[in-house]
């Protein structure tokens, strides 16, 4: 069930980065773990485009009933648990290739366990 406002459910700080690009590839990283999550920079930061100092910190509220999933996924993050190693990387080098891959994005995703 979706928190509505009225639950007064509070929102906790766990990550801050260097700038707004970087703080939504986590809240997006924290979201595709099934954790709702907000980015918040202050509004200068983000006018001018700072990525450092106080106004360039971007920082990452979830839920407060989600904190302690979250920072276990932010710490498997920093450990490099969610890395790709070479072998999950492979160029497509031909037509051929281009064509494979066209073809598995028609097909319906695995479920993720």
């Amino acid at each position: 069930m979706e928190p509505q406002p009225s639950d007064e459910i509070k929102l906790v700080h766990v990550y801050s980065t260097d700038g707004t690009i970087k703080a939504e590839l986590v809240r997006a990283f924290l979201e595709a773990n099934g954790i709702r999550a907000m980015v918040s920079q202050e509004s200068a930061g983000i006018a001018y485009g700072f990525t450092i100092g106080r106004m360039g910190e971007a920082r990452i509220f979830v839920y407060e009933n989600q904190v302690s999933q979250a920072e276990e996924l932010l710490a498997a993050l920093d450990r490099g648990e969610f890395a790709l190693s070479d072998e999950d990387y492979k160029p497509i080098e031909s037509e051929e290739d281009e064509e494979q891959w066209a073809d598995r994005e028609d097909e319906e995703d695995p479920p993720v366990s």
